[in-house]
């Protein structure tokens, strides 16, 4: 294969851009990208990165970055840095944020005991085998997982209590799909 180009960053990596002079971004991943014709081929690597200071999502091509922090020492760059980074910007953001989470709650609860499916407002732990079928608990699992995993994206897991419940969720999913082994 000729012209196989390498990654300048890796995941984790604090870059910066011609592009964007003052801000620096982190590296959330990358995608390598061949294409092939009778005339000729292109390869282009392209880093989906965010920014440190206000949490922009951005792209850029390979040629526009610069690392300047490597992935081992990106955290500890980043506190030293910009200290905790709290994941809105303003105390009104968090207000917002909160008051819609609220709303959506308690419209979701007055759906459900209108329809009178309190059963599927339970906890997964607290639902009996015998109440649901095997691919109904599977689907509550994976539903369980992305919860979680979305409640890591958009609040942080510092205690880890997220991640604890993803780990016995998968558990659970292995316990059902191989049968106990």
């Amino acid at each position: 294969m000729r012209g196989k180009r390498n990654n300048t960053a890796n995941i984790g990596d604090i870059i910066i851009s011609e592009h964007y002079p003052a801000k620096e971004f982190q590296v959330e991943a990358y995608t390598h990208e061949r294409y092939y014709s009778a005339m000729y081929e292109e390869e282009s690597i392209i880093y989906d990165a965010t920014c440190l200071g206000t949490g922009q999502y951005t792209l850029f091509y390979q040629e526009d970055v610069k690392v300047v922090v490597k992935a081992e020492q990106a955290d500890d760059y980043i506190r030293s840095k910009y200290g905790d980074i709290p994941l809105f910007t303003s105390a009104e953001e968090q207000a917002i944020v909160n008051d819609i989470l609220s709303e959506f709650s308690k419209h979701e609860k007055a759906t459900i005991e209108e329809r009178g499916d309190v059963e599927k407002s339970k906890p997964m732990s607290e639902l009996k085998t015998e109440e649901v079928t095997e691919e109904q608990r599977i689907d509550r699992l994976l539903d369980e997982i992305n919860d979680y995993n979305g409640l890591i994206r958009m609040f942080g897991d510092e205690d880890k209590k997220y991640e604890l419940a993803i780990c016995e969720a998968k558990a659970k999913l292995r316990e059902i799909t191989e049968g106990g082994r």
